[in-house]
């Protein structure tokens, strides 16, 4: 289990539990709302490159899904990822 995996772990699990908010609000099971995760990596420096994130919801009504779609873009790692942070690095004592 690595860092790329924790990162990925981290945008399913946040676009999961929004989408099984917004779900509940709409009087809508997600016992079948499954998240997969995929990046692929470019150098100079050496990172994740693009993620790409699918959820697979068969019983998601067709109606539905372009309001799924954007309600998993209102995870709040999503943003971050999006607009990425200042990141200070300290030493602590």
């Amino acid at each position: 289990y690595s860092p790329y995996h924790m990162l990925g772990s981290s945008l399913a699990t946040c676009t999961w539990s929004v989408l099984a908010s917004w779900a509940q609000q709409a009087g809508l099971s997600t016992g079948d709302l499954a998240i997969e995760v995929r990046w692929s990596f470019v150098d100079d420096p050496h990172r994740v490159g693009s993620i790409t994130l699918t959820f697979f919801w068969e019983s998601l009504p067709e109606v539905r899904r372009q309001a799924a779609q954007r309600a998993a873009r209102l995870c709040p790692i999503h943003h971050t990822l999006s607009v990425p942070p200042e990141i200070t690095i300290e030493v602590g004592s």
